[in-house]
């Protein structure tokens, strides 16, 4: 489970580099993980909130979802985003998990954000985690980083926002267009609890060097965007997002979803999650998976 940004102690996850001036972690979050829903419950329970070494952490107020069923949840869901479609078994793996809410009670509906909040949101990570990776890096070693990232992890990206000298001001400036990102997402949230999305653009892939396309169904897509455009958005926007398991596909991968939520929501996810891990056991049997 990825938790909301700022509700987890963070100290001891990026180690300070030796003599930094100052260092910033925004995007950066810890969270659970476990084989079942309980046990990401039982790990979050303890290591959530304030402590003597991450003072700012708000001691937020919890709200306890005891007692809800699936019917009290409204869930939204999409099956891929603007410019980043999903395979066809994702997109029938999602289908079938949203019947299977259905018919369980739950209240389901198509529902995508505005046009554009998904790609814009994607922008801001791309911009912000350079910010963060460069940091109090020195000027004339960034290009080479930059170029080694071009040739691993970002090899295939397009239009890359970056700049050599990242000022106060272009900080300032990505910091409020967070803000206003953030509120957009809360104000999509508004209208449902849940939402159900791809958590890649198929199942997991085997093992391959950074950089490498991955194909599947058919398909031959960048490796950075394989996973990278369903995930990065919510670490954008600080949302929480818990991964639900749904089996293995014929080659023995595992398949699976995404449910995210809105701020300060973990205990509607972890509950959600709970409830409908019930009905999922076995629940991959088509021969496409």
């Amino acid at each position: 489970m990825k938790t909301t940004e700022s509700t987890i102690p963070t100290p001891g996850l990026v180690p300070i580099p030796k003599g930094a001036k100052g260092f910033l972690n925004d995007m950066a979050v810890v969270g659970p993980m476990a084989r079942t829903p309980e046990d990401l419950e039982l790990l979050w329970n303890i290591i959530k909130g304030p402590d003597k070494l991450s003072r700012l952490i708000p001691p937020i107020k919890w709200k306890d979802p005891k007692g809800k069923t699936l019917d009290d949840y409204k869930i939204a869901w999409v099956d891929g985003w603007e410019g980043y479609e999903t395979s066809e078994p994702t997109q029938k793996l999602i289908a079938d998990f949203v019947t299977l809410i259905s018919k369980q009670g739950g209240k389901t509906q198509p529902l995508k954000p505005k046009t554009g909040l998904h790609q814009r949101t994607l922008k801001l990570h791309e911009r912000l985690s350079l910010m963060m990776i460069m940091q109090d890096i020195p000027w004339f070693v960034k290009p080479l980083m930059m170029r080694g990232l071009k040739k691993g992890f970002l090899k295939g990206m397009e239009d890359i926002q970056w700049k050599l000298k990242d000022s106060f001001v272009d900080y300032s400036q990505i910091v409020g267009q967070r803000m206003q990102i953030v509120n957009e997402w809360e104000s999509y949230f508004e209208e449902f609890d849940i939402l159900v999305c791809p958590s890649g653009f198929g199942p997991a892939y085997k093992r391959c060097k950074i950089g490498t396309r991955i194909t599947y169904n058919g398909t031959t897509v960048e490796y950075i965007n394989y996973v990278y455009p369903y995930n990065a958005c919510f670490n954008a926007s600080g949302h929480p997002a818990l991964a639900i398991p749904l089996g293995l596909d014929k080659e023995g991968l595992p398949v699976g979803v995404q449910m995210v939520g809105p701020y300060w929501s973990e205990p509607d996810l972890l509950h959600f999650a709970k409830l409908i891990s019930k009905h999922t056991e076995g629940f991959v049997k088509h021969p496409s998976y």
